[in-house]
């Protein structure tokens, strides 16, 4: 039968089936949300951002909140900080000080220790998990690791996992 040219009222919206593939995406997602909600609002809470910082004036929380965290431990965070390399430039006023790079680092760092004391529920614990070198990680320690951008969300995404009950 030929097409008509007659205009057709609009269609009415089908009704979706409850069974959509990404319902189980969503689902999955959303499981490791309490753990990262958590850590977002200790983060906004102690610092008063949850983002990577910004400008030099974030220094101030950021440090108080790391003495917090690492009581007695300066050794464990300090060498996070990365040495001023030769292919670092730095700004000559500031040859001694934390730049915004450093921070940022820092501040990584801090994520993934609160992310690991949520995880396990114990800082003792956690400290003791970031500190020991994994075989995942070559031989490497997570903590250390943390320092570098593209590191600190996988060991991030890996203590998700471990809260969802997905390995050690």
């Amino acid at each position: 039968m030929p097409r008509s040219n007659k205009p057709r009222p609009p269609r009415r919206p089908t009704r979706l089936s409850r069974a959509r593939p990404e319902a189980g995406v969503r689902a999955a997602a959303s499981a490791a949300l309490p753990v990262t909600q958590a850590l977002d609002a200790r983060l906004h809470q102690a610092l008063g951002w949850m983002g990577p910082p910004n400008t030099v004036q974030c220094a101030a929380a950021l440090l108080q909140a790391l003495r917090i965290t690492f009581a007695g431990e300066i050794r464990r965070w300090f060498p996070l900080v990365p040495e001023n390399g030769s292919g670092r430039g730095r700004d000559p006023g500031r040859e001694h000080g934390l730049d915004l790079a450093d921070l940022r680092v820092l501040h990584r760092a801090l994520r993934v220790a609160w992310l690991a004391e949520l995880v396990f529920g114990d800082r003792d614990l956690a400290h003791l998990w970031l500190c020991q070198p994994k075989r995942r990680l070559h031989g490497r320690e997570p903590l250390l690791l943390s320092q570098f951008g593209r590191y600190a969300p996988m060991i991030e995404q890996w203590l998700v996992d471990i809260d969802e009950g997905n390995g050690p």
